[in-house]
């Protein structure tokens, strides 16, 4: 029987590669929906279907191919099906979705090739031959997430502008991918829009976005990501947390401002003050607990809805710093490896 870890690689590449980056479907939703297929259509059945050229089985017959599950992990015969897939004129008559999902595909295949996990090892040629094929995707009116990842790699390894492109290369052959920087232009341009509309939003109400317990450090994506205290407070004014120890913690502290009468609580003032200004200073709390206990269990539909994200800050010592985001690291835990982080790279043990 495939169970959720067998099935995650061909979810994965199915959504990746198959769904449209504009309407993503759940994670849990396609993971149940794979294992019960796998569990009850056999590679034999789906093979024999995909050599009569029922589309659905190819198509099937590709993804299982590609990722080994459901069947034995063949590259060559998923291009085999891939190829009659993309074919133009296509003989299978297919529409210019289907066939962007299979240069979807490919695409992916070839960006796999040419980007290892060692980036200094990255080949150049088959990044390019990706990146070709996720434009003639994006031309095709169909946009899968990896038609962007792919533009966002490319970009981010400088050879989208020369002045930003490694010694002895040019950027000139990936300049002439015109629809894949079209739809990558208008991802940006979405993003951005929704990280303005965040912001102004922690602005107006930082309570809601940052743990209010001292030495926290805590923030969250959306406000679901912590809680707000159950209290009389007033509810513009209400401490949130992001966990129960640290509003157990805070509350000796809290409860004088936790009544009906509405008097502000003096943190929440100040971390509004400290927003505006531009002030999100962490403090590294030092925390010691078992990595095994520092995770929160979230369903897979949770993980990407990122309604659970949080959020902290790792500050370098050149003033610089980052970012560490999980839907799954608990508080202390996060906070713990915040604090190491730093040290590390202060140079301390």
């Amino acid at each position: 029987m495939v169970g959720w870890t067998e099935a995650l690689p061909y979810a994965k590449l199915y959504m990746a590669t198959c769904a449209s980056y504009w309407d993503q479907p759940q994670l849990q939703r396609v993971l149940e929906t794979v294992i019960t297929h796998l569990n009850t259509k056999s590679s034999v059945e789906v093979l024999s279907g995909a050599q009569t050229r029922n589309i659905d089985d190819m198509m099937d017959m590709v993804l299982r191919s590609c990722t080994g599950c459901g069947a034995a992990k063949d590259y060559d015969q998923a291009l085999v099906f891939l190829m009659q897939i993309t074919d133009d004129p296509s003989p299978l008559n297919l529409s210019r979705s289907r066939r962007a999902r299979g240069f979807a595909i490919m695409a992916h295949m070839c960006f796999e090739e040419g980007l290892p996990e060692d980036r200094r090892m990255m080949n150049i040629d088959a990044v390019h031959r990706g990146a070709v094929l996720a434009d003639v995707a994006a031309s095709l009116g169909f946009v899968a997430p990896v038609v962007l990842q792919i533009a966002d790699i490319i970009e981010k390894t400088g050879f989208r502008h020369q002045e930003t492109c490694p010694p002895g290369h040019t950027v000139d052959r990936f300049l002439e991918l015109k629809d894949l920087w079209r739809v990558y232009g208008k991802r940006k341009a979405e993003m951005e829009q929704k990280d303005d509309a965040r912001d102004a939003k922690v602005l107006a109400m930082p309570n809601f976005y940052f743990c209010a317990a001292e030495g926290c450090g805590i923030e969250a994506t959306h406000k679901s990501g912590l809680s707000s205290c159950a209290g009389k407070c007033d509810k513009g004014w209400k401490p949130s947390y992001c966990s129960k120890e640290c509003q157990r913690k805070d509350w000796s502290r809290h409860k004088p401002f936790c009544n009906a009468e509405g008097t502000p609580d003096p943190v929440i003032t100040a971390l509004r003050n400290r927003v505006i200004q531009g002030d999100t200073e962490v403090r590294a709390v030092p925390l010691s607990i078992p990595a095994a206990s520092g995770f929160v269990q979230r369903s897979p539909e949770g993980i990407a809805s990122r309604r659970h994200e949080r959020g902290i800050d790792v500050a370098g010592p050149d003033g610089g710093g980052f970012q560490i985001n999980s839907s799954t690291m608990a508080p202390d835990f996060m906070r713990d490896v915040q604090y190491h982080l730093q040290r590390l790279m202060r140079g301390e043990s």
